[in-house]
């Protein structure tokens, strides 16, 4: 990961998130929407949600056409179990979203969400 000045980008990001107030309910319901269109439109059936620094990992099992609102808002949901949550935004690859919350500890970490059929090894 890049460092800059003895700090790495993930540490410089996660400081400005200091500074970054509650999502609010409208930008929530329209990042949802954004969050449903992710999954209607990708051909994975698995996504996972990951924050490598809490070692936290949830995985998505898409099971029907359908099942992407209802991803949508699990992943709004569980990111409030959390903590508070800060932004949701897509990765400028476009390849995954990065979800900052704050944790009760004031601690603020980045979740990625992203396909994970490679992941998954169905026997």
């Amino acid at each position: 990961m890049a460092e800059i000045q003895g700090q790495t980008l993930y540490e410089l990001n996660q400081q400005l998130m200091a500074n970054e107030k509650k999502i609010s309910g409208l930008d929530l319901i329209s990042k949802k929407k954004s969050l449903e269109m992710f999954f209607k439109n990708s051909s994975a059936e698995y996504f996972m949600m990951l924050c490598k620094e809490r070692s936290d990992y949830t995985l998505f099992h898409l099971q029907n056409e359908k099942s992407y609102i209802k991803a949508a808002e699990e992943v709004i949901e569980c990111m409030k179990e959390r903590g508070t949550i800060l932004a949701i935004d897509r990765t400028p690859d476009n390849l995954a979203y990065e979800i900052w919350i704050r944790y009760e500890d004031d601690i603020n970490s980045c979740y990625y969400l992203f396909e994970y059929d490679r992941g998954v090894i169905d026997c």
